[in-house]
């Protein structure tokens, strides 16, 4: 699908968790994303770690002076039929903008109950795994205390109400950005939602404007093993590549000593739902969102 043989070498993408920055409350974004990294394949792994790890989706922005050059290259790739989604959702009102943490739970839970099941699995909200937020809350955004080390989450909204249809989250460390989360509300997938999030974000991030987005080179969007052929294909349309890592100076950091992961567990009852390992949710997820791992 990606115009690749199995001895065909990567592209290696060099990712640097700080640039400029040695603000001691930043660690927490670069210990974060060097864990998540941890469990891509490297340029220095052995040879038979495909076997044993996945190979990280990632799209080089080196390869675009501007955000016209990418669409050109979807384009390419799609025969322009993102590009004309994502001008089709624009016309009937949608537009994306940043978004404050915490903002629009409500708004969050539909959209992921909107689908029983994602490329990804089994949504949790659709299945009564989880309890729908009473009220939307719009908080207004603020830009982060530091330029090189961020989460960043964006909306899709519709000028016709104030609901949000579409969610993205960016988590920033040195010269990668990671998008820990996109997603569209079911109704907006025919409407070019999805597409028009994915070239506003990307238009962002290749305009090089705005400080936060200044010295980004790669954008890491999951693994390309995951999820199935549907997937595989988006990937393939916006320009996510099957690329080898290498972890520049990893930043990395222990558990506490008064760690405990029974009540990490009973604090954060979402990770136990999740069957997830809690010392490793804390050092990948827990660490960067700042939560309890003893009791109150």
């Amino acid at each position: 699908m990606f115009g690749l043989s199995p001895r065909d070498p990567l592209p290696v993408a060099n990712v640097r968790f700080r640039l400029n920055c040695a603000q001691a409350q930043c660690s927490r974004f670069a210990v974060a994303n060097t864990e998540y990294l941890q469990s891509y394949r490297t340029s220095a792994d052995w040879t038979f770690a495909p076997t044993l790890k996945k190979t990280a989706a990632v799209t080089d922005l080196n390869l675009f002076p501007d955000f016209e050059k990418y669409a050109e290259g979807v384009a390419k790739e799609t025969d322009g039929k993102y590009r004309r989604s994502a001008n089709r959702a624009r016309r009937e009102g949608y537009f994306t903008k940043p978004i404050a943490p915490g903002a629009y739970p409500r708004s969050l839970f539909d959209i992921k109950n909107s689908m029983g099941a994602r490329s990804l699995g089994p949504m949790p909200e659709a299945s009564g795994g989880k309890t729908r937020p009473e009220q939307d809350a719009a908080i207004a955004f603020s830009p982060p205390s530091c330029v090189e080390h961020w989460r960043i989450n964006w909306g899709l909204f519709n000028q016709a109400d104030q609901t949000m249809w579409g969610f993205a989250s960016l988590v920033r460390s040195g010269n990668l950005v990671r998008l820990d989360h996109m997603i569209a509300h079911a109704a907006v997938l025919p409407a070019g939602g999805m597409k028009l999030m994915q070239f506003d974000v990307m238009k962002w991030l290749l305009d090089r404007t705005d400080s936060c987005t200044q010295g980004i080179e790669h954008l890491l969007h999951g693994a390309i093993e995951d999820g199935g052929e549907g997937i595989a294909k988006w990937r393939r349309y916006v320009i996510q590549r099957p690329h080898l890592l290498r972890l520049q100076d990893p930043e990395r950091a222990k558990i506490p000593l008064d760690f405990d992961p029974r009540a990490y567990l009973e604090c954060n009852p979402d990770v136990g739902a999740a069957r997830c390992d809690p010392r490793d949710h804390y050092l990948r997820h827990g660490i960067l969102e700042g939560r309890s791992y003893r009791r109150p």
